[in-house]
C-alpha cells in the first residue's frame, strides 16, 4: 500500500504455502478426503457433504482422469486409442447405462459417470492421457 509520501508498495510474498493459503487448504482437505475415502458408502457421503464443492469436484475429475488413462492402456497408438474412446463415450452417452458387459464397457460407463454424463473430445482425452491439461484452480500438485 502506497503512503502519502510516495513510498512504493510492499512486495507480495513469494513461494511456499504462505503465498497461496488456498492451495494449502486444498491439499489438507484432499488428504482428509483421501483418508476417509476407504470407508463405507455412508462415510463417503458424509465426507462429500462436508467438503467444499471445488474439492469434491477436483477429486472426481482426478478419478475420471485415472480411469481415462487406464482405458487408454491398450497398446494402440495414443491418438487412435483416444479417438476410439471418444467415439465410445459419445455413443454411450446417448444410450441407457449398461450394468452388465465387458471391462471396456464398464470403464466407459465409469468415465461417463465421473464426467456427469458428458462425452469428451478425443483431443481432450489425449491431453488428459499425456497430462498436458491445464491444471484446475487450487488443485496444484
Amino acid at each position: 500500500m502506497a503512503t502519502v509520501t510516495g513510498d512504493a508498495p510492499a512486495p507480495a510474498p513469494k513461494g511456499g504455502d504462505h503465498a497461496h493459503p488456498a492451495s494449502a487448504l486444498a491439499r489438507a482437505l484432499a488428504a482428509l478426503g483421501a483418508a476417509l475415502a476407504g470407508g463405507d458408502d455412508a462415510q463417503r457421503a458424509v465426507m462429500v457433504a462436508m467438503l467444499p464443492a471445488w474439492v469434491s469436484r477436483g477429486a472426481r475429475l482426478d478419478r475420471r482422469d485415472a480411469a481415462i488413462r487406464a482405458a487408454l492402456a491398450s497398446g494402440q497408438p495414443a491418438s487412435v486409442a483416444a479417438k476410439s474412446l471418444a467415439a465410445e463415450l459419445a455413443r454411450a452417452s446417448t444410450l441407457p447405462v449398461a450394468q452388465a458387459g465387458d471391462a471396456r464397457r464398464k470403464a466407459v460407463s465409469e468415465i461417463l459417470e465421473l464426467n456427469r454424463g458428458r462425452p469428451l473430445a478425443w483431443r481432450q482425452i489425449m491431453n488428459i492421457a499425456t497430462e498436458r491439461r491445464t491444471p484446475r484452480c487450487n488443485n496444484h500438485r
